[in-house]
């Protein structure tokens, strides 16, 4: 993972802490819980995600329940590829904008992403 994320400087010392969480399946494997030793490194780890498409792998933040639930709904409204998280931040694309979600509110004014922008 550290040379598709071209990280140079990480080494197993950065990570302080690592968990295993939910169930193992076939279809996704395991899925783990890394904690780093600074928030830098943290922030770093999840800015060079991107570079993981396509490889079966996936780094994503640590949400309370709330804003997971939060997350999923606005991915049920406009889809995964256009819904991310950057520092617990909940983001839209719709069209060429790009909003910040906060609250069921936020959702409910999204347009529908099926209909065309005008």
């Amino acid at each position: 993972m550290k040379k598709k994320l071209e990280i140079s400087d990480l080494s197993i010392a950065d990570i302080s802490d690592v968990r295993k969480i939910g169930n193992e399946t076939k279809e996704r494997g395991a899925s783990f819980e890394v904690s780093f030793r600074t928030v830098l490194l943290a922030k770093t780890v999840l800015g060079e995600r991107k570079k993981l498409k396509g490889t079966g792998l996936f780094i994503s933040e640590s949400l309370t329940k709330a804003r997971l639930d939060l997350l999923n709904a606005t991915k049920d409204k406009v889809g995964n590829r256009n819904v991310w998280t950057v520092d617990g931040k909940i983001m839209a694309k719709i069209g060429s904008t790009t909003k910040r979600i906060t609250n069921v509110d936020d959702i409910i004014a999204l347009p529908d992403p099926s209909q065309p922008v005008m």
